[in-house]
């Protein structure tokens, strides 16, 4: 078995976000098979200090950035010089066999480890450069660095990982890389997670969405249920009450039909007690792990296509919407 290390931007743990619940899962899967598994990663929030801890037998490091500054700074700051000082530590006291980093900016400390007879296994959460495009209207020289670096990520691992089939084809025909190369692995829930948690006892017929508003995709879709859906709604349909979990969630959530939450350590009881679980999506790349999450809890889903995109499920608890209207009707004929 190998001793493999996988390096994070963020903290894997609690996984209460998309990014840390893919990490966090293959890490988990990569323990099941027998592997030892360390995950570095930055000290993106909280004190930037040093911080080890040990969960179900992976260990978790979080290492510092040499100046605080740089904390919540560019993206390109995820390439965190220290992580390369904290991975020499461990190569010392047992041999590191596999490397994953799981952000293509992070193959900037570790392309050289490439040539020292490491493996790289680069797990790409979505199409990174059309991501920033979308999200952040990167444009220019910065845009074109995303997607060198993207590019180089993809070409100097030994093995990639994609999360769906429509992300996987983009990557053969952008970066002209060999389909053999690059391996689908859907993002992964343990639905027997939900079997012995108890539903929060809300007191309202509950629409539930999950998300944080530093996401743009989770910040738009914030901004059209609460604008646009929940009035609707809310005229049609008594003792009814939106919900809204996430970091950072806007100051406008307020009323006597909303309830906020903000990030909470474990979303399921929530699902499990809400009627009704939504994700009006209308871009991005990557994989949702909401939906997963829903689908697992048992709930009747209200999404969008896009929202279900690297998600093959046939399940009939998914109802699509394409737009608002649709959104806000399919939520009122459910709930009625």
């Amino acid at each position: 078995m190998s001793n493999i290390v996988i390096f994070s931007h963020f903290k894997p743990f609690p996984p209460n976000h998309g990014f840390a619940h893919r990490v966090w899962h293959l890490a988990l899967d990569l323990k099941k098979k027998g592997h030892t598994v360390t995950i570095l990663h930055n000290a993106i929030h909280g004190q930037n200090k040093k911080i080890v801890n040990k969960i179900q037998e992976i260990t978790i490091i979080q290492v510092p950035f040499l100046f605080s500054f740089f904390q919540k700074k560019h993206f390109i700051f995820q390439a965190n010089p220290l992580i390369i000082f904290e991975f020499f530590k461990l190569n010392n006291e047992k041999k590191i066999d596999i490397i994953q980093i799981e952000l293509p900016y992070l193959i900037v400390i570790t392309f050289f480890l490439r040539f020292m007879g490491k493996k790289i296994v680069y797990d790409a959460h979505g199409v990174e450069y059309r991501w920033q495009s979308i999200m952040y209207q990167r444009k220019g020289i910065i845009l074109f660095s995303i997607k060198f670096i993207e590019k180089w990520a993809l070409k100097l691992s030994n093995r990639a990982l994609c999360c769906s089939e429509e992300d996987k084809s983009t990557f053969i025909r952008e970066y002209k890389i060999n389909d053999k190369k690059i391996k689908v692995v859907p993002s992964l829930i343990d639905v027997n997670a939900f079997k012995h948690i108890k539903p929060f006892k809300f007191k309202k017929k509950t629409v539930l969405f999950i998300g944080s508003s530093l996401h743009p995709a989770n910040k738009e879709a914030i901004e059209k249920i609460y604008y646009e859906i929940l009035p609707t709604v809310v005229k049609k349909v008594k003792n009814v009450q939106f919900c809204f979990i996430g970091k950072n969630p806007p100051e406008y959530l307020q009323g006597k039909n909303v309830m906020v939450f903000g990030e909470v350590d474990d979303v399921k009881p929530y699902i499990k007690g809400a009627q009704i679980c939504i994700a009006p999506i209308f871009k991005g790349t990557g994989t949702r792990i909401k939906i997963l999450e829903y689908l697992a809890g048992c709930k009747r889903v209200v999404v969008t296509h896009k929202a279900v995109e690297g998600i093959e499920t046939q399940s009939k608890k998914i109802t699509f919407a394409e737009d608002i209207d649709s959104f806000a009707e399919d939520i009122i004929q459910l709930l009625l």
